[in-house]
């Protein structure tokens, strides 16, 4: 990039998110980021990409994910499959195609299950947050429905993971903490 060009992209169209609506702008980006946003005469950039009539923006954050893609976040867990690796594939898995959907970043979010299946599954969370790639969306944390679940009341669930709060939480407390 020289000197006369100030950022490595700029985007323009006539559905540019800027301040929460869709309207004609252009996005100017430097280093893969988005570095400014404006209407009127653009800046100049090493390329040039006219998006037309497409919405483009910044990537979205998508807070409650249980699955995408094809990918189920439920299924992560090394007890799930007897493999201890699965449980990561199957998260890369939905974190590479919400990448490719527009999602920047998301929280995995698990059934009520039984608890040793949620703990295989929050360690597996955990790996693939700690050792992101970037063909994937960012792991922000992990979102557990339930884990107990009424069986008086229990909603969508199918109740598969109805066991209790207190069974949950010693079994993951003599496991170590989790850091989320």
């Amino acid at each position: 990039m020289t000197r006369s060009q100030e950022y490595d992209l700029l985007v323009t169209g006539s559905r540019v998110l800027r301040a929460g609506r869709l309207r004609r702008g252009w996005l100017a980006l430097r280093d893969g980021a988005i570095a400014r946003a404006g209407d009127g005469a653009p800046p100049r950039a090493a390329r040039r990409i006219d998006a037309g009539d497409d919405a483009v923006g910044p990537p979205l954050v998508d807070t409650h994910v249980h699955g995408f893609g094809g990918f189920d976040a439920s299924r992560c867990g090394a007890s799930s499959s007897g493999d201890p690796n699965n449980g990561e594939e199957e998260l890369r898995g939905m974190a590479r195609a919400l990448l490719a959907a527009g999602v920047g970043a998301f929280c995995p979010t698990l059934y009520p299950m039984e608890p040793r299946r949620t703990l295989d599954c929050l360690r597996a969370i955990a790996r693939v947050r700690d050792h992101q790639r970037n063909d994937e969306a960012v792991v922000v944390g992990a979102h557990v429905e339930g884990p107990f679940v009424s069986p008086a009341r229990p909603g969508a669930s199918t109740g598969a993971g109805s066991s209790p709060i207190p069974t949950f939480w010693s079994a993951s407390s003599r496991r170590g903490p989790f850091r989320w």
